[in-house]
């Protein structure tokens, strides 16, 4: 019985030992599961990181092109400014023009 008892003790030992064994199994499928799922959110992360950085690469040459279209746009119109200054001087030195001739041509008397 002395046998009996210890072999009993031992198939219970070797039972608690399998449950612990099979237990830890699941623990380290547990944990491989959740590093798989951190791995992959990691991969996302990056992925969405590498859109964004580009996104922002795209909306700063955007930036530029509308700098450089608003100094344009500047520039033609301080030009046309300038221009129409120029023909309104044109004009007052038409207009002074106009009047000395009509001036003159008022001496003359046609008969």
């Amino acid at each position: 019985t002395e046998i009996q008892t210890e072999t009993e003790e031992v198939v219970l030992a070797m039972e608690s030992g399998t449950e612990q064994v099979t237990a830890g199994t699941r623990i380290v499928s547990d944990a491989r599961q959740s590093l798989n799922q951190i791995a992959q959110a990691s991969t996302a992360i990056s992925e969405l990181v590498d859109r964004i950085s580009q996104a922002t690469e795209v909306q700063s040459r955007d930036s530029e092109l509308v700098t450089q279209t608003m100094t344009d746009v500047a520039a033609i119109a301080s030009k046309t400014s300038s221009s129409a200054s120029q023909v309104s001087d044109s004009f007052r030195d038409l207009l002074a023009v106009a009047q000395s001739l009509q001036a003159n041509v008022s001496q003359f008397k046609v008969e």
